[in-house]
């Protein structure tokens, strides 16, 4: 499928939002100069997070407390890797995964470990050992997170083994425990510095509840939408709309009502596609690339209900990651809830999807296949308008 390589490079830089990832597939969260990249928890509160040294360094006020830092991606399976150095003995701080499961950081060295002993899942799993160095000393953290399960190292020894996420830990962002979540560094206790902090998402990593529903290879498993040609053919691995003006595909099962989906997508500059969940809810696939101000027609959007708060886009070349969760209450709820992440920011924060609609009647989103919010449905692609790709295509169905 031809892609317009250059113009959406041009057109990219003028605003790339979305995560600078390198081949390795790891993502800095941490350019060593400023705080780009991250936001503090409480926008009011005292921000005692200053860079020194190409580091991250929280100081709270000796009367007071700081404000913890969040970063502004979300994940959901993921490595971390970082460096901390707490620069006295009792000094408290905390790195959370997705927000809600904190690694307790304390200087405690020499200490023997305990539930708020660093390298410890705070009061749900106990470290194992502390290795940690001396007060001053810089130690080395190593996080992996898959599904509910989380597995940490401190200065290459392993702490942490298989700690089932039964629960969030304490001081959490959130409980919504389905959603995506960001780094988040506790900065409401003690001193404590970070540097070197990235994150390598695991996109093809998915655990026990998950469909895997494009194998890569054929269309096992999908039909067309209407009885007419089909446009669909699989490219390199990806299920591709060779030609504008097609068919629209979807998944042969069409039970789906509350689920997760994670898909990735390449479109060329201005070209129009579409995602949508239960055949009716449309998140919008184009390539709005270097756009500053996206409507709710612009990729990400929930179609014509809610524009992204951000164009997450990074440049037309380059595979487009999507995560989009609905759920709803069918017995009571008449509308879903959704969220959307593109290139792991949140675009279209957790909120109801209301019925109001601005240019169609559509209670759903425009060009249903079901206008009725409380049916069930496939996963559709739309291939009626233009040349689109997709790939690494999972589905969760939720209770």
């Amino acid at each position: 499928m031809k892609m317009q390589r250059v113009m959406g490079l041009l057109l990219g830089a003028a605003l790339l939002v979305g995560p600078v990832q390198a081949e390795d597939g790891w993502i800095s969260l941490f350019n060593g100069k400023d705080k780009s990249g991250w936001h503090l928890r409480n926008a009011n509160g005292h921000d005692s997070w200053s860079v020194e040294d190409g580091a991250l360094v929280n100081t709270p006020p000796a009367d007071g407390h700081g404000t913890d830092l969040i970063s502004d991606l979300v994940f959901w399976n993921f490595e971390l890797e970082t460096d901390f150095m707490v620069p006295a003995m009792n000094q408290n701080s905390g790195v959370y995964l997705r927000g809600r499961y904190e690694i307790q950081i304390l200087g405690d060295h020499g200490r023997p470990p305990s539930g708020g002993g660093c390298g410890s899942i705070y009061q749900l799993q106990t470290a194992s050992s502390n290795p940690t160095k001396r007060p001053g000393e810089w130690n080395h953290l190593r996080a992996v997170i898959v599904e509910d399960v989380a597995n940490v190292w401190i200065n290459d020894v392993q702490v942490i083994e298989n700690c089932k996420l039964t629960r969030a830990t304490g001081s959490e962002l959130d409980r919504n425990y389905q959603l995506l979540g960001p780094i988040f560094l506790q900065g409401d206790h003690g001193r404590v510095a970070y540097k070197n902090i990235r994150v390598r998402p695991m996109e093809d990593n998915y655990g026990d509840g998950w469909i895997k529903a494009f194998n890569g290879k054929d269309l096992t498993g999908w039909q067309l939408l209407w009885d007419r040609e089909n446009t669909w053919e699989v490219r390199d691995g990806a299920m591709t709309a060779v030609k504008s003006g097609g068919n629209d595909i979807r998944t042969e099962r069409d039970d789906f009502f509350n689920k997760k989906v994670h898909v990735e997508f390449k479109v060329d500059q201005n070209k129009n596609s579409g995602i949508y969940l239960r055949g009716n809810y449309e998140v919008q696939v184009y390539g709005s690339f270097g756009k500053e101000t996206p409507t709710f027609y612009d990729a990400g959007a929930v179609y014509g209900k809610i524009a992204p708060k951000v164009n997450a886009l990074t440049t037309a070349d380059q595979w487009q990651v999507v995560d989009a969760i609905i759920v709803q209450d069918s017995e009571k709820g008449d509308v879903p809830w959704m969220e959307v992440v593109v290139n792991h920011r949140v675009v279209i924060p957790w909120q109801r999807i209301e019925e109001k609609y601005e240019t169609h009647p559509a209670r759903t989103t425009g060009g249903p296949m079901n206008d009725d919010p409380k049916v069930t449905g496939p996963l559709r692609f739309q291939g009626d308008h233009d040349e689109v790709a997709f790939r690494n295509v999972w589905i969760q169905p939720l209770d």
